[in-house]
């Protein structure tokens, strides 16, 4: 089984599924959105949740097999208002 580190993990969406192939094992995330930080600790109360990117290799996050990220949000990522995809 190989480990994985998610990055911008959101709700673990991506997480979950990777893991339900049997193959991956989530060994840690790293999310700054509060609200997402608290379904993960409800979803996987175990696992370490980093709140910033900047903080994974700062604080001796566990070493992985697979790095994942997720789609980044542009209305909480972009420095003006989001206009959308279209």
């Amino acid at each position: 089984m190989l480990t994985v580190g998610s990055l911008f993990s959101g709700c673990l969406g991506l997480d979950l599924g990777l893991e339900a192939t049997g193959l991956y094992q989530i060994a840690w995330a790293c999310e700054s959105d509060e609200a997402c930080r608290r379904v993960i600790g409800r979803r996987r109360p175990d696992l370490t949740v980093y709140p910033d990117v900047l903080e994974v290799g700062q604080t001796g996050a566990a070493a992985v097999d697979v790095i994942v990220g997720g789609f980044p949000d542009p209305a909480r990522t972009s420095p003006t208002p989001a206009k959308g995809w279209g």
